[in-house]
């Protein structure tokens, strides 16, 4: 016994040690003789009775192999992993006399394991900050155009209000004339209400009555407008940058892509074209959140391809059990040395300051948990095709960071 690497101790069906190696005796710093004789529970768990846990037990209970990992603590007080293993001993007749139980110090894998484990999690955490960096790069980029959908709105709102406010002075004035008119009905003093008649009727022509009534609902009905165009901004924008990741959910990807054109579209400008050609499709488990980072960092790197007058065109369609959505633009194309890098982390062809060179890196590993795949078609001097393809049917990889993170 004592030619093996690892520990081995022979015990009496009372659990009492009979034997010991050396392997045995130097993994829990002790002599020999000193286990001898005295019972495992007692000697290394100190307890009276047999441990609920024992693979000695199991062993002469079943007559069979069994193993267990157990944690322990060495006289010095030193923590430990051992994998122990138990087998029955037979006599002659076949009866069941004892067991050997052999332990192998496995610390050191429980501590890589520990910090294999702790890296991963490292690793995740910062991938999380990471993809959270590239969302908030990317709504500072449309910022300036969020703020001008927005302004557009505000400003013809605050413009109807004044009008508003003009109108119902006029009609207060022509309805005090009203008033008046109505009192000298009651003293019968002819001569006021002839001149209040007048009055009345100047006052009309002043203020152009049947026009501020006609237009009085229009400009309510653009207000409303403008406020709903504001709203939807602002639900698409917070829906966007919500920080929470973790929730799978059933969407429909069109749906999507209407929310996130509402952010993007000043982005574009008046010199560029977008066209849609989304077909029917059925919804698709996925974290949309993290779709909708895909799809926006696809849409603002399209837009920056192009310069002076193009076109960007987003495409979906069904086929063979996938989800495909394609977005191309006519701008200036990526390289043919370019294309096998696009997808590494910080690589970029933009200006110092301009990006991060994270979006594609984060884009492709979002497709990636989702079991899909990202493909990109490029011509110099044409444009660029990016093809997303996703599973119907799938589960995608949970993030493994909470939000808080």
């Amino acid at each position: 016994m004592d030619n093996t690497l690892l520990g081995v101790a022979v015990m009496d069906t009372n659990h009492r040690i009979l034997e010991v190696n050396k392997t045995f005796s130097k993994m829990f710093n002790k002599p020999v003789n000193e286990f001898v004789g005295k019972f495992c529970f007692d000697e290394f768990e100190k307890r009276d009775e047999i441990c609920p846990h024992c693979p000695g037990s199991k062993a002469l209970a079943s007559g069979d192999t069994f193993e267990v990992v157990t944690q322990g603590v060495r006289d010095d007080g030193s923590g430990f992993y051992v994998w122990n293993r138990a087998f029955p001993i037979y006599n002659h007749d076949g009866e069941i006399k004892g067991f050997i139980e052999i332990v192998e110090d496995i610390t050191k894998q429980k501590t890589a394991e520990k910090n294999l484990k702790k890296a991963y999690e490292d690793l995740n955490r910062l991938q999380s900050r990471l993809i959270q960096s590239e969302k908030m790069a990317s709504i500072g980029q449309l910022a300036s155009g969020i703020a001008h959908e927005i302004n557009n709105p505000t400003t013809f709102i605050e413009t109807n209000l004044h009008t508003l406010s003009q109108y119902l002075h006029d009609i207060l004035a022509l309805l005090g004339k009203y008033t008046e008119l109505v009192e000298s009905l009651r003293g019968d003093e002819s001569s006021n209400f002839h001149k209040t008649c007048n009055d009345i009727n100047q006052i009309q022509d002043e203020i152009s009555l049947d026009y501020v009534l006609d237009d009085m609902q229009n400009t309510i009905d653009d207000s409303i407008e403008g406020v709903r165009r504001i709203s939807k901004i602002v639900q698409s924008l917070q829906s966007f940058s919500d920080m929470n990741e973790t929730e799978c959910a059933n969407v429909d990807i069109n749906s999507e892509i209407e929310s996130l054109l509402t952010i993007v579209n000043n982005d574009f400008g008046d010199d560029i074209c977008v066209k849609k050609e989304l077909s029917p499709l059925p919804k698709i488990t996925c974290y949309p959140q993290q779709i909708n980072q895909v799809i926006v960092n696809l849409l603002i790197n399209a837009c920056q391809a192009i310069k002076g007058k193009g076109t960007i065109k987003l495409h979906s369609f069904y086929n063979d059990d996938n989800i495909y959505i394609q977005i191309s633009d006519t701008g200036e194309g990526i390289k043919a040395e370019h294309l096998n890098k696009i997808f590494d982390p910080f690589f970029t062809t933009r200006e110092i300051g301009s990006g991060t060179g994270l979006g594609l890196t984060i884009a492709y590993n979002i497709i990636k948990n989702h079991n899909g795949n990202i493909l990109v078609k490029s011509i110099p001097g044409k444009g660029t095709i990016f093809s997303v393809v996703f599973p119907v049917i799938q589960k995608p990889k949970q993030p493994e960071v909470s939000p808080s993170q």
